[in-house]
């Protein structure tokens, strides 16, 4: 993984240090997203640009974004003004490289597909 934010995210979603329930959260989107993907290109309604896969990382990297940012603005909306750590978490969560996570989600997924 390309810097500190991106890693430190892939181990809560995918790695042998996470939430197991987030995820088995996240494994079950991209699952979901493949199988979209999947079902839009079989009917004629897939991305005429990405592929199959491309589509299903590029879904589950807009939705842990979208994740992953509304809960840190929750969180910073509880503090009363803008300080330090406000900026610093905004950053960190811009830095994360949500295509890289997606991808190791997708490929993980297809994996498990081809073993079953």
């Amino acid at each position: 993984m390309s810097n500190y934010a991106t890693r430190v995210m892939g181990f809560e979603i995918g790695g042998d240090y996470g939430d197991e329930q987030i995820q088995e959260f996240w494994a079950s989107a991209t699952v979901e997203s493949l199988k979209t993907a999947r079902e839009d290109d079989m009917s004629g309604n897939g991305h005429i640009y990405w592929t199959v896969e491309e589509t299903a990382i590029f879904t589950v990297a807009d939705q842990m974004k979208s994740v992953y940012e509304s809960a840190m603005y929750d969180l910073l909306d509880s503090f009363s003004q803008p300080s330090l750590w406000h900026d610093l978490l905004t950053q960190s969560v811009q830095e994360i490289d949500w295509v890289q996570l997606a991808t190791g989600l997708v490929d993980a997924a297809i994996e498990e597909e081809e073993i079953a």
